[in-house]
């Protein structure tokens, strides 16, 4: 067996291997005589069967196993001579070339190898962040939520318009088109009016409406709703009030009913409970601060200021996917074009280079960083996301756990949640926050 492996570069390496026909034919012996001491083939003894009829009866799979070990020993010289481990090849290998020729075997293949990052001085990099302070408005309409979990509730008269604030006992059903979609209809269901929990514009084309009446209420699904065949699409829902119900706020909370807010605080108060909202409520904003303006600039300098080799197999991998990503939003006819068009796709798949390649290091980045902030990401909190998401769009959280197991996606919600993590540390820690 004659192996060259080649460093193009400190991510990527070629390995070129011809192997000889003795080596061929050993393996395959090797593998025959494996099979014949357990295979039952009529006419002979078990373990007496010889190598030539288990060679001509398991033919296909002999030669599947052979090229898989050949394989195998290839890759574990190429590793050796490259001076890395097994652990730093990423991703599978990607052959140029598997050829029989002549009683030997060709083959050529790329592997990626895990970079060498080395970090810079990444919190300087992390633009200046503003704490926002809170409306002491908003804390008050935050309290008086809090109080409406401890209201009185009594029927509104029958004559009563439903308002801001009430209680809608109703009966609805979702439709698309002229077929009702699954998990959109309830009977009795209630809903706080005002509390914007159901589909943006829902409530507010309720307010007004009558105990009895009937209405239909035409509404679009957010474009991000986790069922895909509702996301972004207007449905109708038909809803008929049954009754409407008024709340009587409590003047002030008492001692019991603030150990129930604040189960963890000790004489726990009004103020303090005002001080949990605001809290809360900074968090709030702060997340989107650090979403909407302090990721951004800060992905974009951890990327421009870090200079190391790329794998190229896994650029290609994140062009495809940026690519399928892409066709999503074209239509049937504008696939079928690019399906016949080569070149069109090329091109296609040349915008997308500068981005794959961005976000691919920053995996390498994000992996770097959370092994230096000692992030990490738990089985249970992965399942718990999955689940969640699995709830909130109405599908069986096992199922939909399992479709992401067979689609091989829970490395991806486990890196990002390792992100997630990541950067709320360093971001508070710039801010000057716990």
């Amino acid at each position: 067996m004659n192996v060259n492996s080649t460093r193009k570069d400190s991510a990527n390496a070629v390995v070129v291997a011809e192997i000889s026909s003795q080596t061929i034919e050993n393996t395959e012996n090797k593998i025959a005589s494996s099979l014949s001491k357990t295979a039952k083939i009529d006419g002979f003894r078990k373990g007496k069967v010889p190598l030539n009829v288990i060679k001509k009866t398991y033919q296909e799979q002999i030669l599947t196993q052979r090229n898989q070990e050949l394989f195998s020993q290839v890759l574990s010289k190429s590793i050796e001579d490259l001076k890395i481990t097994q652990n730093d090849v990423i991703g599978d290998a990607v052959f140029n070339k598997f050829e029989n020729n002549d009683n030997k075997i060709d083959m050529e293949f790329k592997i990626s190898i895990r970079p060498e990052v080395k970090l810079g001085d990444y919190k300087s990099m992390i633009p200046e962040i503003k704490v926002p302070k809170v409306d002491n408005k908003k804390i008050e309409e935050n309290l008086k939520n809090y109080y409406s979990n401890f209201a009185e509730i009594s029927d509104a008269e029958d004559s009563a318009k439903l308002a801001n604030g009430d209680i809608a006992v109703m009966d609805f059903a979702g439709y698309l088109g002229d077929e009702q979609f699954e998990g959109g209809s309830a009977q009795n269901h209630s809903l706080d009016i005002g509390s914007n929990t159901f589909i943006p514009g829902f409530e507010e084309q309720m307010v007004g409406m009558k105990k009895g009446e009937s209405k239909d209420i035409n509404v679009t699904f957010p474009t991000e709703y986790g069922a895909e065949k509702l996301a972004g699409k207007d449905v109708i829902f038909k809803v008929t009030l049954n009754n409407i119900q008024t709340k009587k706020l409590p003047e002030t909370l008492n001692e019991e009913q603030l150990k129930t807010l604040l189960p963890n605080v000790e004489n726990p108060t009004i103020e303090k409970l005002k001080q949990d909202i605001e809290q809360s409520l900074q968090n709030q904003e702060l997340n989107g601060v650090f979403a909407d303006e302090v990721r951004p600039e800060f992905i974009e300098n951890l990327v421009k200021n870090h200079k190391f080799d790329l794998p190229e197999a896994i650029i290609e991998k994140e062009i495809d996917n940026l690519l399928n990503r892409s066709l999503q939003s074209k239509s049937e006819d504008e696939i079928k074009k690019l399906s016949n068009d080569k070149e069109a796709v090329e091109k296609l798949r040349t915008e997308f280079v500068e981005e794959a390649e961005n976000n691919v290091k920053m995996t390498f980045l994000i992996d770097e960083l959370s092994k230096k902030e000692s992030i990490e990401v738990n089985d249970q909190e992965v399942s718990q996301v999955i689940y969640m998401e699995a709830y909130q769009s109405g599908k069986n959280p096992a199922d939909h756990f399992k479709l992401y197991q067979e689609r091989g996606l829970i490395p991806v919600v486990k890196m990002s949640l390792i992100e997630n993590k990541l950067l709320e540390k360093i971001f508070r820690e710039k801010a000057g926050l716990k």
